[in-house]
């Protein structure tokens, strides 16, 4: 069943890997960024799903098992609370709260995600906002935000989490085509992929619209990017609303990008041996005649020893 209406009901979220018409905001519109943003969305690999949790579980106190991905590790900062109601994995924001679940075991560095959101009352002042954390490792992430302010309007939002300092703002682009009502539920999708340069994307849309083009695409290829592998998650904070902002999550998919001849490279010093032929003499069908050896070729006589030379 497809959500297309405000909240209630179970929905089954389908991912798939779209094609590479994109629309590039907050990032330069030059023809080689363009290149490399179509080189890099249009030859993924086939994608292998690592996430896929449909919350249909319920747990007064964190998210608990998401199945084939393992259990949600959470935390809430103080007024802020999270769990499982049966259908919905829930986020209770209280004014300037904010949570943060990640998942350890669904690590890869490159990856796409797909959540389905909802906020049943808009925040009366300030903003809520949802993201996508990718390559967690300890206090480091990026995190690709949608924000909803008290008028429903939204913004797309990239930052970099780095240990010991404030988060930077990579990008970020109002999102117009998008105006969310209470109740209403959006799809969220980012894509995070590459070392050198890193690109991420990230677009969103109202369940039952067509799905757009990338509506966030930047690339941080700072000292300080977040080149290697890390775990997905999901994230929330709450400013400084007028009351307590509940967030539903209805379900997330987490695919790994990571192209399949690394994933599947034996380890350095790993040493093998080519294949053994598998040939062997063919039998003779039943009811034919067994072939007639070839007979093997007379050996030559010993040559005559020659005659003695006279005296």
């Amino acid at each position: 069943m497809t959500r297309t209406g405000g909240v209630g009901g179970r929905a089954l979220l389908a991912c798939s890997v779209l094609g590479a018409a994109l629309v590039l905001q907050g990032a330069p519109h030059n023809a080689s960024w363009s290149a490399a943003v179509t080189a890099q969305t249009s030859n993924q690999p086939r994608p292998t799903l690592i996430v896929a949790d449909a919350m249909n579980r319920s747990s007064g106190r964190g998210w608990g098992d998401s199945g084939m991905a393992g259990p949600w590790n959470s935390w809430a900062g103080s007024g802020a609370l999270v769990g499982v109601d049966g259908e919905h994995g829930t986020m209770l924001l209280r004014p300037r709260s904010s949570a943060v679940l990640t998942l350890p075991r669904a690590a890869a560095s490159s990856t796409q995600t797909l959540v389905r959101l909802a906020v049943p009352h808009l925040p009366r002042q300030g903003a809520v906002q949802v993201a996508v954390t990718t390559r967690v490792t300890g206090r480091a992430r990026y995190e690709q935000r949608l924000t909803v302010n008290a008028r429903g309007r939204t913004e797309l939002v990239t930052l970099r989490f780095r240990p010991g300092g404030q988060p930077t703002v990579v990008g970020r682009v109002s999102n117009p085509h998008l105006i969310v009502h209470g109740g209403q539920w959006i799809n969220l999708r980012t894509r995070t992929v590459g070392t050198g340069r890193v690109l991420l994307l990230s677009r969103a849309w109202a369940v039952g619209a067509r799905e757009p083009s990338w509506g966030l695409a930047v690339r941080d290829s700072s000292r300080s990017r977040l080149a290697a592998r890390g775990s997905a998650g999901l994230a929330a904070y709450a400013s400084a609303t007028s009351r307590s902002v509940l967030v539903l999550i209805d379900g997330i998919r987490v695919q790994d990008l990571t192209p399949a001849v690394s994933r599947s490279a034996p380890a350095a010093g790993t040493v093998t041996s080519p294949p053994r032929p598998t040939t062997s003499p063919q039998s003779p069908a039943p009811g034919a005649a067994a072939p007639t050896p070839t007979p093997a070729p007379p050996k030559p006589a010993p040559p005559k020893p020659a005659p003695p030379k006279p005296a």
